[in-house]
């Protein structure tokens, strides 16, 4: 698994896809990962350095953004139905 260029948090993650979409950003409300109530410990900052696999596949990684709005425009094109039709996983 390779991450993007760029990091956000999850919750600016959410407010970027419900935009892309169209959906309510007034239905995302942040909360500390202290307040979440998962069972296993996480740590504050989740953020990933993707330097060395840039460097080795010799390719620049997509920003969040980027990858949201190609996201989108799979999505647009019935992508998912594909994959199904295909038999193969969404994940």
């Amino acid at each position: 698994h390779v991450a993007a260029s760029d990091h956000c948090s999850k919750h600016e993650f959410g407010l970027m896809l419900a935009r892309a979409f169209d959906f309510d950003t007034r239905l995302i409300t942040p909360i500390s990962i202290d307040e979440s109530g998962l069972i296993v410990p996480r740590p504050k900052n989740m953020t990933l350095n993707t330097t060395a696999a840039q460097a080795l596949l010799t390719t620049r990684l997509p920003t969040v953004q980027e990858s949201i709005k190609e996201y989108k425009n799979l999505a647009q094109k019935g992508y998912a139905a594909k994959l199904k039709q295909m038999g193969k996983p969404l994940i």
